[in-house]
């Protein structure tokens, strides 16, 4: 390896460092009483400041973790722990889909592994110019903007009752609202268009899941953003009768 060494006096102030030639392409920089290494994809190093080249290469988790290496072994890069506003939206949707495709095991072991995502928002859902991607086919339901996951459960009626319940006990909210301004009850009390979706077990399960939202502080008179109540969405007699208990 071409090498070009730097030393640089730490007690004297000064900004020049001694310069030896020993080859091309890397040069060490003594500072603060240990060797920093750099690198250059150039056939010859540029005359590079001693001081402004150490603090370049120290400014990061990353760097100090390539200079302090032991010779042949592997680097590892420090990592910061994201928090639960930091997932992005791939980890969210495939939680929809888990949801969406009844997919309890699968439900299970994403809120294990990521508890936020019990209560994060989608940052991007659905629009006119990018629709496809956010459809999920079993529940035939677009997913848009700040829906969470209780929302896709709540939708999902005949397929949703053990989501909603793993989500409510992992702390999501029955009151929040999506970027359209819905509740998880608003989407509860509408109809699906999806197979099954009128039998009697789907009913069924449809009514299991509106009872524990409603159980747990949602309401008939819940507004969305348009001033619309849940009991004005509701699709069907029985519905109304139910929330009418409540």
């Amino acid at each position: 390896m071409d090498v070009l060494e730097a030393h640089r006096d730490a007690g004297s102030g000064s900004r020049a460092g001694s310069w030896s030639r020993v080859g091309r392409r890397r040069i060490r920089l003594w500072v603060d009483d240990r060797w920093l290494n750099a690198f250059f994809p150039g056939r010859s190093p540029p005359c590079l400041d001693p001081l402004h080249a150490s603090r370049r290469l120290v400014r990061s988790a990353a760097d100090r973790a390539i200079h302090d290496r032991v010779p042949g072994q592997s680097v590892s890069v420090p990592k910061t722990r994201r928090g639960p506003d930091e997932f992005d939206d791939g980890a969210l949707r495939a939680l929809f889909s888990a949801i969406a495709s009844r997919d309890a095991v699968g439900v299970t072991r994403m809120l294990d592994r990521t508890p936020g995502l019990a209560t994060l928002p989608l940052r991007v859902g659905a629009s006119r110019q990018d629709p496809r991607p956010y459809f999920l086919i079993p529940i035939r339901h677009y997913v848009y903007t700040g829906d969470t996951a209780l929302h896709v459960a709540a939708a999902a009626h005949h397929r949703g009752f053990a989501a909603v319940a793993a989500l409510i006990d992992r702390g999501a909210d029955p009151l929040l609202m999506n970027g359209s301004g819905s509740t998880p009850l608003h989407l509860a009390v509408q109809n699906t268009r999806a197979s099954n979706s009128g039998s009697e077990a789907a009913k069924e399960e449809q009514h299991r899941i509106i009872v524990l939202l409603l159980g747990h502080g949602a309401s008939g008179t819940d507004l969305d953003a348009k001033g619309k109540t849940v009991a004005a969405a509701a699709s069907s007699g029985w519905i109304l009768q139910l929330l009418e208990t409540y």
